[in-house]
């Protein structure tokens, strides 16, 4: 906020310009901010309060150089009135930044049993079966061709387990006929 100050005293028609340049360019950032787009309303009304003082009033005097000619306390209060607009802003921005906390919270909330629930159907219906199958598969790799994992499903793992008990069967049946041909001579 010294910058407005300083405009208002600079000498130099140069850095007179650069100053009011400068803070046209706020104007225009502060008015494309999401928090005065999508504001209350009341913080667009006081920026185009501030806008319009600034263009009507101190902006024409500031650049016909009277500077002799412009109270320090009219330019003091647009200063003041400047940071209640940039004090409101901040409180808009921290109300929104509670919001989406709250937001984060209440979604990590309900993401959390739905992670637990699909961590319980992952071990229920995928690693449990895979484990006994692969103990039916250790079975009939130490001979056991009775072994037969019974998982009746109609799912990839259900595709599985009928594969590996239908290759149990057939080794069985392989191996009985073997048997019976060994026996026969």
């Amino acid at each position: 906020m010294q910058a407005w100050r300083a405009l208002a005293t600079a000498d130099a028609p140069a850095s007179r310009q650069r100053y009011l340049a400068g803070i046209e360019e706020s104007h225009a950032r502060l008015g494309e901010t999401r928090l005065v787009q999508d504001g209350d309303g009341d913080i667009a009304r006081r920026l185009a309060t501030i806008r319009r003082q600034w263009q009507q009033e101190l902006a024409p005097r500031l650049t016909a150089g009277e500077r002799g000619e412009l109270p320090t306390a009219r330019l003091d209060a647009h200063v003041d009135a400047l940071d209640a607009l940039v004090g409101r802003l901040e409180a808009a921005a921290e109300q929104r930044l509670r919001w989406l906390k709250w937001l984060q919270l209440t979604l990590l909330t309900l993401t959390l049993p739905l992670l637990a629930y699909g961590g319980y159907r992952l071990l229920r219906h995928v690693l449990m079966p895979l484990r006994d199958l692969l103990g039916v598969i250790e079975r009939l790799r130490q001979g056991d061709f009775a072994a037969h994992s019974g998982y009746r499903r109609q799912d990839e793992i259900g595709l599985l387990a009928t594969t590996v008990d239908d290759m149990a069967a057939h080794l069985e049946a392989a191996i009985a006929e073997r048997a019976r041909q060994r026996q026969a001579r």
